[in-house]
This record gives structure tokens, sequence and C-alpha cells, in this order.
């Protein structure tokens, strides 16, 4: 049923369940629930995953492939590539660049917004959780890392920009396939 609801991207699933065995809650996320809570949930938490969820929803759609020539021809820049399948970021001139999970969700996050800074906290809490210690140091290490290994395998430097005071963006044109 899952597999079923996840075909349509405006659609968010929140398992609750008793079942609370790492292969139950690793068989529900593989089936592509946004979030597996085990009962009994503290409401307060169950809320938090709910406004998350919403938050991803509420985001513009992504721009397909079909939109590459009229995005190329506004913008007057080539476009960088997210393949969402294969956590693959290609850079305009070709180059491929291989993710691994945090960094594919943190440039998965900044290119569905094209452009808008996301703070800190809400990149913190998306990658990391909520309950993660010294979450914006570890989000800053992740940047600086991807920065130098996008610089070394691609020879070319990543556009995620500070936004100093509020976070981060990915300011160049971007598509995710």
């Amino acid at each position: 049923m899952t597999e079923l609801l996840k075909k349509n991207p405006q659609v968010a699933v929140i398992i609750l369940s008793a079942r609370d065995g790492l292969e139950d809650r690793l068989t529900g996320m593989r089936a592509g629930a946004d979030r597996y809570l085990v009962k009994p949930v503290n409401l307060g938490e169950l809320a938090a995953n709910i406004d998350a969820v919403i938050k991803r929803l509420e985001l513009p759609l992504a721009r397909t492939s079909l939109d590459l020539p009229r995005q190329v021809s506004e913008q007057g820049s080539p476009l960088w590539k997210l393949d969402i399948q294969g956590w693959l970021l290609t850079s305009p001139n070709g180059q491929l660049l291989k993710l691994t999970a945090r960094e594919f969700a943190l440039l998965h996050r900044l290119i569905k917004v094209q452009g808008q800074a996301i703070p800190k906290k809400d990149l913190t809490d998306e990658i990391f959780g909520q309950r993660i210690s010294n979450a914006a140091d570890r989000l800053n290490v992740l940047i600086t890392r991807l920065r130098k290994k996008a610089q070394d395998q691609l020879a070319e430097p990543l556009p995620i920009k500070t936004a100093h005071q509020i976070g981060y963006a990915f300011t160049a044109p971007a598509l995710l396939l």
C-alpha cells in the first residue's frame, strides 16, 4: 500500500506501529514511508514529524527534464542536475559526483527550493534528526566536505552559498531528474 501512495509526490506516509523490530522499521522505510514511529508515540514527536512532512509537501514541484530547453534560454547559464534515483549530481560540464545519503538529502532539499535560503535548523532537523546534539556543526562539516569533494572531482565550485545568520542556498539553475 505504501508503494502505491508514494507514487503521488503530494502524499506523505507516516507509519504508526506497535512493531518495533529493526526489520519491521526497515521494511516500512523501504516501502516508501516518510517516517516510521513506534507506539506508544509521544504526541509532540508525532506533531513534529507531521510538521516536517508537511514542509516537504509544501515545496515547489521539481522541474522535469522537459523544462530544460526553456530554463537554459531564460537563465542563460548551464544547469546542474540531481539524479534522485542514482544519487548523482551532474555538473553543467557533464561531470558526475556520487553522493552519500546525507549529501544527497542536503542537495535535494536545497535544489527543490531553487535558490531560496533554507534555515540551518530546518536542514539539520531533516538531515540529522531533531535530537542530534551539535547538529549545526555537523551541517557545517558536511557542507565543507561536499564543497571540497565537488571541487576535487568536478573541478568547479559547488554553488552552495552561505546566507549568513540564515542558512544555505543552492544558487545555480538545477533540475531534479
